[in-house]
């Protein structure tokens, strides 16, 4: 029991403190994808096939 008691400071202590948080650079959230949209009927169509693959494969279970 002790063991915890001297291990728990070290447990409630911040892993950093304010300067370095405020020293932490984020990435740009706009990057560009080349990806297509999730909404277009090209991946709805993939989605879809992907589901109807599935269930044949699961039909046994």
């Amino acid at each position: 029991m002790s063991k915890l008691f001297n291990i728990l400071p070290l447990l409630l202590s911040p892993v950093i403190n304010e300067t370095e948080f405020e020293d932490i650079e984020c990435p740009p959230g706009d990057f560009e994808s080349q990806e297509p949209p999730l909404e277009s009927e090209l991946y709805l169509r993939q989605i879809l096939l992907l589901i109807q693959m599935l269930e044949s494969l699961w039909q046994d279970r």
